[in-house]
């Protein structure tokens, strides 16, 4: 007998909650024999008991029970509902009952328009069945209904993730951390979706509230290194890659985290050493084969660096990044044809990348075709109007023809795009002396050297 007032479907979830699945199998067991009223309630935990314990052919049998059993007095509650979407996607029935389950939901909406937690199986429905936008509106519905409902902010974080709006799913996310502020995987995936927008600063914020609550947890150092990184807080970095790996060590992630804050800082040799180590405990990671092949490049070995580059994207041919960098070592190498083919998987990829542009340009001029290179810089230009190297390549390019005027409105152009682009104010300072401007040169080379003042030219 189950404990006086407590019933066997009761005893069956707590021992859900508690991960005690044998004992939930066998309270679920129980109901379903004892409890007609729970029967089909009892059938779904026992259900979801089996599949925890790693017997699918089980889960699924009684899951579609669940679904169709006939007793008319052991309904499934609204709040039941979500879990059979998600357990029959589990167990893979949920493509053969697809049309039952939405017209059983739509008549239990019809019938409870104002249970939200109907709106959000209907969506998980949908969301499971690659409706994305249909989704997202029965998620809006359960939020209309309820704006403090936990699990609708974490559904619709989770598809407007897979919708590609990745602020609105920052957003989600962060309206769920409200709700639940003592869950540390929700910082987790905050700080994630915060990086990955950009929001350096906030993501730093949502790291160190989890790292509040877990100040072991590694993942959460290695979110903030990452934010660090971004925000030039180098040695903020490095300290957090370190302890993340002081927590688990040999961890590739916090490996590769280290070895970019220490490039960062200026320590190339220790970073090269640090790369070398992760890809001894991972030979395929792209992140450390880019990384080294930098480290490499700036030690002045082309090859190695060439290398490096060619096997990270034989692993991830689609990182347009990555074969930018690999156009430009090329281009520095006198390779043209393999600088304008890298260039141009850049532009297959993203055509809005004029800086591949410019790689073309340079890898051109160097092999002597002035037109084309000129060509080139221009097509940079009309790509992105607003970015600076490109008016720079194309004055640089004009003032190699003894277009002087045209170079310096070009240089012109540089500033006005980047007030702190110093090499265009030295460029434009040099033509002026070339068009017998004097005190503008001095004007513009004393900014130049304000602005980077390690340049010697």
């Amino acid at each position: 007998m189950s404990p006086a007032g407590v019933t066997w479907l009761d005893m069956a979830e707590a021992s859900l909650a508690a991960g005690d699945f044998s004992g939930a199998h066998a309270s679920a067991t129980r109901s379903i024999q004892a409890e007609p009223w729970a029967v089909r309630a009892a059938l779904l935990l026992r259900a979801r008991a089996s599949a925890s314990l790693g017997t699918p052919d089980l889960a699924r049998e009684d899951a579609l029970a669940a679904l169709r059993h006939s007793a008319d007095e052991a309904q499934l509650e609204p709040r039941y509902w979500p879990a059979l979407v998600r357990l029959l996607d589990g167990v893979g029935a949920l493509a053969e009952v697809r049309d039952e389950v939405r017209d059983r939901l739509d008549e239990l909406i019809e019938a409870n328009i104002d249970e939200p937690l109907l709106y959000l199986a209907r969506g998980e429905l949908f969301q499971r069945s690659g409706l994305i936008e249909n989704a997202l509106n029965e998620y809006d519905y359960a939020l209309e209904i309820d704006e403090d409902l936990l699990e609708a902010w974490l559904l619709l974080a989770e598809c407007e993730s897979l919708a590609g709006r990745v602020n609105d799913a920052a957003y989600a996310l962060d309206r769920a951390a409200d709700l639940d502020p003592n869950d540390i995987g929700l910082f987790l995936r905050l700080g994630d979706a915060l990086l990955e927008i950009g929001e350096h600063v906030r993501a730093v914020r949502a790291f160190e509230e989890g790292l509040a609550l877990a100040p072991r947890e590694p993942e959460l150092y290695g979110g903030r290194a990452e934010a660090s990184l971004e925000l030039g807080l180098f040695a903020d970095a490095l300290a957090d890659a370190d302890r993340m790996l002081e927590l688990r060590p040999g961890d590739i992630r916090g490996t590769v985290l280290r070895a970019r804050a220490l490039y960062a800082l200026g320590r190339d040799d220790e970073a090269k050493a640090t790369y070398d180590a992760a890809l001894e405990i991972d030979p395929d990671n792209t992140a450390a084969l880019r990384g080294r092949g930098d480290t490499l490049w700036a030690a002045g070995d082309l090859e190695g660096a060439t290398a490096d580059y060619e096997r990270a994207l034989e692993l991830d041919p689609e990182d347009a990044e990555t074969w930018l960098t690999l156009a430009a070592v090329r281009q520095h190498l006198g390779d043209t044809d393999g600088a304008i083919a890298a260039a141009g998987e850049v532009l297959e990829r993203e055509p809005e990348a004029a800086e591949a542009w410019i790689v073309i340009a340079r890898a051109r001029q160097r092999a002597g075709d002035l037109e084309g290179a000129l060509r080139d810089a221009v097509a940079a230009v009309e790509t992105n109007p607003g970015l600076d190297l490109a008016y720079l390549e194309r004055a640089r390019l004009h003032e190699a023809e003894g277009r002087t005027l045209l170079a310096w409105r070009d240089a012109r152009w540089a500033i006005d795009c980047n007030p702190e682009a110093s090499d265009a104010y030295l460029l434009r300072g040099r033509l002026a002396l070339e068009i017998e401007s004097p005190r503008e040169a001095l004007e513009d080379l004393d900014l130049s050297l304000d602005l980077h003042p390690e340049s010697g030219e």
